[in-house]
Formats: C-alpha cells, structure tokens, sequence
C-alpha cells in the first residue's frame, strides 16, 4: 500500500512535497531512530527499493534536524519527490545505484514533454549505472531522467523485475570490485520516437 499512494503531498516538516507512501514510511521510522541519534556523529542511510526511498527521506529529516549526515546511498529507489523537492534535497551527498533494465527506479515515468511541470516526479543526487563486466556510468539531472526514454521503445518484461532485485545488483557490483570502468551513457532519446504510434 505505500508503493501505491503515489500522490504528492506537502510535507511541512521538510517544506516539499512527497510520494505519499515513501513519506509516511520514513516518518514512522525516524519517530523510531530519532530518540537514538546523536550529535556529532555521522550517520548514513541506504536501503533497497521501498527502502532506497525511506533513506532520502530519512536523509533530509535527519540533515534538517542538525545531525551529522555523511551520505545516503540506494539501489533500485523510486521518485519520492518533484523537481521542487529534488532541487532542495541537493546538499545531501546521494548516491543512487541502479542496473539498466530495473524499471523501479524510474516511476513514475518521466514525460518529457512535461518537463515545464515542476509536479513530475524527480530524482535527486547522483545516478550510477551498473552495466555488464567491470562498467559503469555515471548521470544526474536531465540525463538521469531521459534514461526514462528506453523503457518507452520497448516491451516491459519479467526481465525488468529481475534486473530489480538486490541479487542483480550485488551480482554487477561483484564484477567491479578488483577492476572498475567509467563509460559514457548512450542515452536514445529522440523525441520524434515518442510521438510515434509505432
């Protein structure tokens, strides 16, 4: 039920607005850590999924209470916030770690002809593509975004959830631990391929 309440709603707390769902996870769990967080020391947050958009969530509560937030790293995390939200979230050190074909990190989908709407869902921080052998590729902002454009030339498979679990990702993260290469992103967005019927 979190995953689906994907209404934005105003946070008053962190003055943006949120996925509803990811944000009344995070503020349950930070009701519970908060007691026993201490200034001074750094604390980082991560987690998978549902749990990737908890711990940005968590991030901004815990850096906007004065407490020492080093970095927040997540695999295959959803949208939690629009382009408003994203902008205020920057200061934070995020890293968001994703495969290809994970489709997860990419809802909801990004309309790039509704890019003048600062309602559309948006991703904050740095983005780092896991891609086969000892690769990877680095993106953020708009370029993180138009990867989007790849899932709307194709069909969606069981493949694409695959790509989505915490195995796959450790498995791509395995092939670079002695050796790793930084490479270019080709992204394929054109935008006459989205406003084709074929």
């Amino acid at each position: 039920m979190i995953d689906i309440a994907l209404k934005l709603v105003a946070d008053d707390n962190l003055d943006v607005s949120l996925h509803q769902g990811f944000a009344y996870a995070a503020h349950q769990v930070y009701a519970e850590i908060k007691p026993q967080l201490k200034k001074g020391f750094s604390i980082e947050t991560t987690g998978h999924s549902l749990g990737g958009a908890v711990a940005v969530i968590l991030a901004a509560l815990i850096d906007k209470d004065g407490f020492d937030l080093d970095q927040v790293i997540t695999f295959g995390q959803p949208k939690v916030t629009n382009l408003t939200g994203a902008d205020k979230f920057q200061h934070l050190n995020i890293v968001r770690v994703v495969t290809p074909k994970d489709l997860v990190p990419l809802v909801p989908l990004f309309d790039p002809l509704d890019i003048n709407n600062i309602d559309i869902f948006w991703h904050a921080g740095v983005e780092i593509i896991l891609l086969e052998d000892n690769q990877y590729a680095v993106l953020s902002g708009i370029n993180s975004m138009l990867r989007a454009t790849r899932f709307t030339q194709q069909a969606l498979t069981e493949k694409n959830l695959q790509h989505h679990q915490m195995t796959a990702y450790l498995k791509l993260l395995e092939s670079k631990i002695d050796s790793s290469e930084q490479v270019v992103y080709e992204t394929s967005f054109n935008l006459f391929n989205l406003l084709s019927n074929e």
